[in-house]
């Protein structure tokens, strides 16, 4: 794995950790803090937990890929499904309403990480062969 393929691995752990941990554990924090999910439904901390621990396991299988480079294609491709059909998901919501405005401000926690996702998985393959 390249240099620059593990920075944007070990990026992604880490953000993956770090959502997943807050969600686990101040989930209201999460609920009142991050722009637009307040807006998104009643708060509900089982949900939020149940999408943290998803979170968590996005990371922790980022960091095995750190590990076992020959797993990362794998790893990442994974990873990618989860957050662009969660994102795909956000995008229906807010075409169905009309409500595109609150797009921009998922943007960062939604889609940026679904399409950081679908990189780090087409990459992999180059990854993987060493070149």
């Amino acid at each position: 794995m390249s240099a620059l393929d593990r920075a944007l691995v070990t990026a992604f752990t880490i953000f993956t950790a770090g959502t997943g941990a807050l969600l686990i554990v101040e989930p209201h924090t999460f609920y009142t803090n991050i722009p637009g999910v307040a807006t998104s439904g009643p708060f509900n901390g089982h949900l939020l937990r149940d999408v943290g621990l998803a979170y968590a396991t996005l990371a922790f299988g980022a960091a095995f890929a750190l590990r076992h480079p020959s797993n990362a294609r794998a790893v990442t491709l994974m990873a990618a499904i989860y957050l662009l059909g969660h994102a795909a998901l956000h995008a229906f919501k807010k075409v169905s309403s009309a409500n595109t405005g609150a797009a921009i401000s998922e943007a960062p926690g939604v889609y940026l990480p679904a399409v950081f996702a679908l990189i780090l998985a087409l990459r992999a393959p180059r990854a993987l062969s060493g070149k």
